[in-house]
């Protein structure tokens, strides 16, 4: 066979559709769209925390129990507990 017998054949644009394959850009670049914004939305609304609500104390808790209270949960987060320490000996 020839090269020109493996060629896709010809696709024809039919009035009133959109052409072969432009629907899917416009669906991705809609996807990018809302990812782009969803990404914003979720940098904006980092700042908004309210880092007492984060960490469960009280607004009027005094500098040492914020501070223990932050221990505590850096503990939930890190790869590998500091110190040999067992991770659960301090929940």
């Amino acid at each position: 066979m020839s090269a020109a017998a493996h060629t896709r054949p010809a696709q024809h644009h039919t009035p009133g559709r959109a052409p072969p394959f432009r629907g899917l850009q416009g669906f991705f670049a809609e996807v990018r769209e809302v990812d782009r914004d969803n990404e914003v939305n979720r940098i904006l609304g980092a700042f908004k925390l309210n880092p007492f609500e984060q960490l469960g104390i009280r607004f009027d808790a005094t500098l040492d129990d914020a501070k223990r209270q932050y221990r505590k949960a850096s503990l939930l987060v890190r790869a590998a507990p500091s110190h040999g320490h067992d991770m659960l000996a301090h929940m």
